[in-house]
């Protein structure tokens, strides 16, 4: 079941825990704990309106912010670095500021192929060197073993931003994949996993929120 993006505080609550810790006198004195919250990415290569879509990001950013205010807290994005959405994702992320004295937000780089193998699915020299310049950010760089075709490798890779990730957010036209490793299987994954989704719609930019738990 969906639900919206605003309803999405039982969850993210559980990301700013107040420790109560009662002392010898009996007094409880709240402690915040430190979060790093690790947001997943998946979606489309091409998209139609990056504007519209990067101010979808910032809310679902932004609805984050708000209910760990109490809590400083920072961000990592997980992401494959390919055109469209991953990157939008982790640029969004990367040009958030963190609250308090935490770290600014970081990337973590997941290629699906070796880089040299991986840069010729990015046509112009453009975006090339834009990928490159996501690495010289990225905190870390984990490159997976190359499977029997690309589209197992890059299921793969959409599997491993799953899997290591808090929040997944997910910019997808609710159509079912062209192909193996396409968005909505990775999405699918993502639901049968329990994890907690902020879907994204492409063509709108519309907000949807799955697996909100309680």
């Amino acid at each position: 079941m969906m639900y919206l993006l605003w309803d999405c505080e039982i969850y993210l609550m559980a990301l700013a825990v107040d420790l109560k810790i009662t002392n010898h006198s009996n007094h409880e004195k709240n402690h915040r704990i430190p979060a790093t919250v690790r947001i997943g990415v998946t979606g489309h290569r091409k998209l139609a309106n990056e504007q519209l879509l990067r101010n979808s990001v910032q809310k679902v950013l932004s609805c984050m912010d708000k209910i760990l205010c109490h809590t400083p807290h920072t961000f990592a994005v997980i992401s494959p670095l390919a055109e469209g959405a991953d990157r939008l994702v982790a640029k969004e992320v990367l040009d958030r500021r963190s609250s308090g004295d935490m770290e600014k937000p970081h990337l973590e780089a997941v290629l699906p192929l070796p880089e040299s193998d991986y840069i010729q699915d990015f046509e112009t020299q453009e975006s090339k060197d834009e990928f490159k310049g996501f690495l010289e950010k990225a905190r870390s760089i984990r490159t997976l073993e190359k499977l029997e075709s690309r589209a197992a490798s890059y299921d793969q890779g959409g599997h491993y931003v799953v899997d290591n990730c808090d929040v997944l957010i997910a910019i997808w036209n609710g159509k079912a994949a062209a192909g193996q490793g396409g968005t909505a299987e990775i999405v699918e994954y993502a639901r049968n996993l329990g994890k907690h989704i902020f879907w994204i719609h492409s063509e709108n930019g519309q907000i949807k929120e799955e697996n909100e738990r309680t």
